[in-house]
């Protein structure tokens, strides 16, 4: 089983995923976590958020892909900290359509896709950490092409409440495990 958290920056998806990660662990399943990609990029010098570039983007989506192959070897529920869908939308934001990156990002879909996409809606402002961008805009418009994306190409997905951010856990785990077993995922 596969589950990620997705939606602009700042809105929360890390704090998240590793609740929910530390949440099923504690359950004794057997699960696998796949941080946010980007900072990898971030610490190797690439640029991130609105000067990105290309090859930058390239290296995220790509980088993606394999930590959750990696992961998905290694354990029956992996969690992740975004997904490839995320990673396309900055760069199709900031470069426009892509048919490679497009049609790769939605052939992965099918091959393999997740079987539980959260997006998380923007609550409050960005806390600043000297990695993620901090221009509300420009989180908006993330947000905005996101949701038109995952709508485009009828991409199913949960929309976690704005107004419940200390239920998101709670609201997440009782969708992931009502119809599992918790014995099929040990």
């Amino acid at each position: 089983m596969k589950i990620a958290f997705i939606g602009t920056h700042g809105v929360g998806k890390s704090v998240l995923t590793y609740e929910l990660f530390s949440y099923l662990k504690k359950k004794g399943l057997d699960v696998n976590f796949v941080g946010e990609v980007s900072r990898d990029a971030f610490k190797r010098g690439l640029p991130i958020n609105e000067n990105t570039h290309i090859n930058a983007q390239g290296w995220i989506l790509l980088s993606q892909m394999a930590k959750e192959i990696e992961a998905d070897i290694d354990s029956k529920i992996v969690v992740c900290d975004r997904s490839v869908i995320d990673n396309y939308i900055y760069m199709k934001f900031r470069f426009g359509k892509i048919d490679f990156y497009e049609r790769l990002v939605l052939d992965w879909l099918k091959e393999n896709s997740y079987d539980y996409l959260f997006k998380l809606p923007i609550v409050g402002g960005i806390m600043p950490d000297g990695v993620r961008a901090v221009d509300p805009s420009f989180q908006r418009m993330i947000d905005e092409s996101l949701i038109k994306f995952l709508q485009d190409h009828s991409i199913e997905f949960y929309e976690l409440p704005a107004g419940g951010r200390d239920k998101w856990l709670e609201f997440v785990a009782r969708v992931v495990l009502r119809q599992r077993s918790l014995s099929e995922w040990k």
